[in-house]
């Protein structure tokens, strides 16, 4: 099967933000549905440790960031 990508090369939103996007997003959750999202926060330390490996991924394989 064959693919075809059609870029113009302009982002179509904030790329940059999305890691903490999702933090917000999951926070907000939190706060709405407290009995469904019980243990969520046990989750919380696990974000900055996510950031640094990712960064440290970058940087490994040379990429640049936007």
């Amino acid at each position: 099967m064959g693919v075809a990508v059609i870029d113009d090369g302009a982002t179509g939103g904030s790329n940059a933000n999305a890691g903490s996007l999702h933090v917000q997003m999951q926070s907000r959750f939190m706060r709405l549905y407290r009995r469904t999202s019980r243990g969520m926060e046990q989750q919380l330390p696990l974000y900055p440790k996510a950031v640094a490996f990712w960064q440290a991924l970058q940087s490994r394989l040379g990429a640049i960031s936007t």
